[in-house]
C-alpha cells in the first residue's frame, strides 16, 4: 500500500522541462501582436523572488509531503522544482486541485477565484490567515511595460519593465474573489466587541496594509 501511495505521488509530481525563457507564455498581451519578447528585452523579475527557497509539496489526497527548492513565477503562475538547490535543470511542478506547497514558508494554494475583472481563474493564491472569520489570500502577478525601438539615431531603445502587482481576495460562502483592504475597511471583518482591540493594536503598530506582512501580523494577533 505504501509502494501504491509513493507511486501515485510520483505521478502527480510530474516533472516538465520548463525550456522557454520568452516573457510571457501564456499572456495574450503580446502573443496577439506577434511580439517575440525575451528575457533580456526587460528589466526586472518574472520572479517573486529569483532564488529557489527550500519548500513542501504536499498532495491533499495521499496526504504525502516531499520536500523540493521552488521558485514562484508569478509572471506565469507557476512553480519551477529542483530536487536540489544546486541541479541544473529546472522543471515546472504540475498545477493541480489539492497539490498544495509551502513555500518558504509561505502556504501557496491552487484553486479557483474571482479575478479582479471578474473572470474565474485557477491560480495559486497565498494564504495569508483570517481576518475575523474570513479567509484572506494574496494574488501576485507582473505587468509589462514593452520595450520600444529608438525613434531617431540620437535616441536609444528603450527596454521594457516587469513591475510588481497584488491585490487581497477573501474566502465568503466558497468564493473567493477581491477586497480592498484598508485601515478603516479591516475593522469589519471583526465583531463588534473586537474592534476597539483591533483600531488599536493597528494603530500601536502602524499597519496600512499594503503589504502582505500587515495582513499576517494582524491575523497572527487575533489568533
Amino acid at each position: 500500500m505504501m509502494k501504491s501511495l509513493y507511486i501515485v505521488l510520483a505521478a502527480i509530481l510530474t516533472l516538465q522541462v520548463a525550456t522557454s525563457q520568452t516573457l510571457p507564455t501564456n499572456t495574450e498581451f503580446y502573443k496577439n501582436k506577434g511580439i517575440e519578447a525575451k528575457l533580456e528585452d526587460f528589466n526586472g523579475s518574472k520572479y517573486l523572488n529569483d532564488n529557489f527557497a527550500p519548500s513542501v509539496v504536499e498532495d491533499r489526497l495521499t496526504q504525502k509531503k516531499t520536500d523540493k527548492y521552488l521558485r514562484y513565477d508569478a509572471l506565469n503562475d507557476f512553480f519551477e522544482m529542483r530536487d536540489t538547490k544546486e541541479a541544473s535543470k529546472p522543471a515546472f511542478l504540475k498545477k493541480e486541485i489539492g497539490l498544495d506547497v509551502v513555500y518558504d514558508g509561505k502556504p501557496f494554494v491552487y484553486m479557483l477565484y474571482f479575478d479582479e475583472s471578474g473572470q474565474q481563474q485557477y491560480g495559486y493564491l497565498h494564504r495569508l490567515g483570517t481576518l475575523g472569520n474570513k479567509v484572506v489570500y494574496a494574488k501576485y502577478g507582473k505587468t509589462l511595460r514593452m520595450p520600444e525601438k529608438a525613434k531617431t539615431t540620437l535616441e536609444n531603445d528603450r527596454k521594457g519593465r516587469i513591475s510588481d502587482e497584488k491585490y487581497f481576495l477573501v474566502e465568503n460562502r466558497g468564493s473567493v474573489s477581491p477586497i480592498d483592504i484598508d485601515r478603516k475597511s479591516v475593522v469589519d471583518f471583526y465583531e463588534k466587541n473586537q474592534q476597539a482591540a483591533i483600531k488599536n493594536y493597528i494603530k500601536e503598530n502602524k499597519l496600512k496594509f499594503k503589504e502582505v506582512d500587515d495582513v499576517i501580523q494582524l491575523s497572527q494577533f487575533m489568533n
